[in-house]
C-alpha cells in the first residue's frame, strides 16, 4: 500500500515546472514543493527527536510542503487547529508528544500568542526556496525515510465534543486507501482543479482537498479565509472542477449579489458535508446558480470519506453510495445482522479493511481511547410516525446517555430515504462509552 508522500513526490518531480498549487500568497510549482520539502526535512532531522511534528499553518501551499517534509524525515504529521482555544491547542501539542511545531509569523501574530513547544520554527524565516534548500537536495540530500503502509502518517485531533480533543491515528495505508477510493469512485484526474475552502487541519481538507489532488497531479486552489465574494472571484479566475464545502458556506454564497450560473458552470463536483444540508439551502442554491449540491459523508476515523452522492444520484438528502472497498451493514444490539424489512432500531458499523487495529495502537501509544461510532436507523411504513419515533429516540438519548447537541447528528433521512416501501431516518452519534449508549437505547425502547 506504500506511503502517502511517495506518489506526491513523484508528481512534483514529473511536473517540476507545472503550477500545482495556487494560494493567497503565491503559486507553487512541483519543484518548489520538492525543494522546499527537502530543505525543511533536513531541518526537522536536525531539530527534532520526537515521532510527531505539529503543523500550525494557514490553509495554503506551505501546509502540504511541510507535511511532505515531515514524512520525508520519518515522522507523523499533527495538523493543529488554530481555531481552538489557547488551552485546548496547548493540550493537543502536549498530548501528541511533539518537540517541534512548524508555523508562520503572520498566523502567530493573528493569534496573538505563541504556543509552548520545545522548538517553534517559523517557515517564513527560512530560505526554503533558495541556495540552502538546493544544497539539501544536491550535495547533502535528505532522502525520504523508509515507510510502510502500517506506519503512522497523521494524528488528526477531533473537536473534543465529549471532553478533551482526541487524536485519531491514521496510517499511511489508511490515507492512501481513501485517496484511491475517492479517485476510483469519482473519476478524478490530472485535468481537475480543486477549490479548497476547508481548513487543512480538517480531515476532508487534509485528505481530499490537499493530498488527493497532489497525488494525481491535479491543481489545488486554496484560500485561507472563506469570504463569499472571494470564492466567486476564484471560481471565475481558476474555473475549478470541484468545490467541496459545508452547508453554511453554500448558504453564504447566496449572499453574493453578482454571482450567477456562469460562475459555477465549470464544476462537475459540488459536494456538501460535515452536517446535513437543508432542503431550503439546496433548493435556493440550485434555483439561483443552476447547480445541484450533492452530499457526502465520512469521519476523521475513516480517513475520512465513506459515502458520496455523485451527479446523477437522484435521492435528495442522501449521502450517496459507499466507496469501493467500504462494507456497511446494519446490526442489532447483540451484533446480529438485520434485514431491510426489520422493525428494529439498529447500529451501523463501517468496515474498510485497511485499519490496523487502531484501538490497540492507541492504547500502546498512550492516546485516548478510540471514539465509538454508532448510527441508529428508524424504519417504518408511515413517514410522519417514523420521523416522530426518531425524534423521541433522539430526545431519550440526550436524557439517558448524556448526549449533547454537538454529539448527535439527525434525525435525518438515511442514505436511501425509502426502501421496500419503508421510510428510514438516521441518527449518528460519536460516543466514548458504548455500554452507556447501549443502556440508553434499551431504556428508550422500553418507553
Amino acid at each position: 500500500m506504500g506511503s502517502v508522500h511517495w506518489p506526491i513526490l513523484r508528481t512534483c518531480a514529473g511536473r517540476a515546472l507545472a503550477p500545482l498549487i495556487v494560494d493567497d500568497q503565491r503559486t507553487w510549482r512541483g519543484m518548489d514543493l520538492l525543494i522546499g520539502a527537502s530543505g525543511l526535512a533536513a531541518e526537522i532531522r536536525r531539530r527534532s527527536r520526537s515521532a510527531t511534528v505539529g503543523l500550525l499553518l494557514p490553509t495554503g501551499g506551505a501546509f502540504p510542503m511541510a507535511a511532505l517534509a515531515v514524512w520525508m524525515a520519518g515522522r507523523a504529521v499533527v495538523p493543529l487547529n488554530y481555531l481552538l482555544k489557547r488551552d485546548e491547542l496547548q493540550f493537543v501539542i502536549e498530548n501528541c508528544e511533539t518537540d517541534l511545531v512548524l508555523s508562520a509569523g503572520p498566523l502567530l501574530a493573528h493569534l496573538g500568542y505563541e504556543p509552548r513547544a520545545s522548538s517553534l520554527l517559523k517557515l517564513d524565516e527560512l530560505d526554503l526556496g533558495g541556495a540552502s534548500s538546493l544544497r539539501a537536495l544536491g550535495a547533502d540530500p535528505c532522502w525520504p525515510a523508509p515507510t510502510s503502509s502500517d506506519d503512522l502518517a497523521a494524528l488528526l485531533y477531533t473537536s473534543g465534543t465529549s471532553g478533551r480533543p482526541k487524536g485519531v491515528m491514521l496510517t499511511h495505508g489508511n490515507i492512501s486507501a481513501n485517496i484511491r477510493q475517492c479517485v476510483e469512485f469519482a473519476g478524478f484526474n490530472a485535468r481537475d482543479v480543486v477549490l479548497g475552502v476547508l481548513p487543512q487541519f480538517h480531515s476532508f481538507g487534509f485528505t481530499v482537498l490537499t493530498m488527493l489532488p497532489l497525488t494525481i497531479g491535479a491543481r489545488c486552489v486554496f484560500t485561507a479565509r472563506f469570504v463569499p465574494s472571494r470564492i466567486i472571484r476564484a471560481l471565475r479566475e481558476h474555473r475549478p472542477t470541484a468545490l467541496i464545502a459545508i452547508p453554511s458556506m453554500f448558504s453564504a454564497l447566496l449572499s453574493v449579489k453578482d454571482g450567477g450560473p456562469a460562475d459555477f458552470s465549470s464544476l462537475r463536483f459540488i459536494v456538501s458535508g460535515g452536517e446535513p444540508l437543508s432542503q431550503t439551502v439546496a433548493s435556493a442554491f440550485e434555483d439561483r446558480f443552476g447547480a445541484r449540491i450533492h452530499e457526502g459523508y465520512g469521519l476523521t476515523e475513516t480517513s475520512p470519506v465513506t459515502n458520496w452522492s455523485l451527479p446523477g444520484d437522484a435521492v435528495s438528502g442522501s449521502v450517496g453510495r459507499a466507496l469501493p472497498g467500504v462494507e456497511q451493514r446494519i446490526i442489532d444490539l447483540e451484533g446480529a445482522s438485520l434485514t431491510s424489512g426489520s422493525d428494529k432500531f439498529a447500529l451501523t458499523e463501517d468496515y474498510h479493511g485497511f485499519y490496523q487495529q487502531e484501538a490497540q495502537m492507541r492504547r500502546e501509544a498512550l492516546f485516548p481511547p478510540f471514539t465509538e461510532l454508532a448510527s441508529f436507523i428508524v424504519s417504518g411504513s408511515d413517514c410522519e410516525k417514523t420521523r416522530a419515533v426518531a425524534d423521541e429516540l433522539a430526545a431519550a438519548l440526550k436524557t439517558d446517555a448524556n448526549v449533547g447537541e454537538d454529539m448527535l447528528f439527525g434525525p435525518a433521512p438515511a442514505s436511501i430515504e425509502r426502501l421496500n416501501g419503508r421510510y428510514r431516518f438516521q441518527l449518528m452519534l460519536k460516543m466514548a462509552v458504548l455500554d452507556e449508549l447501549t443502556n440508553a437505547v434499551k431504556q428508550a425502547l422500553l418507553r
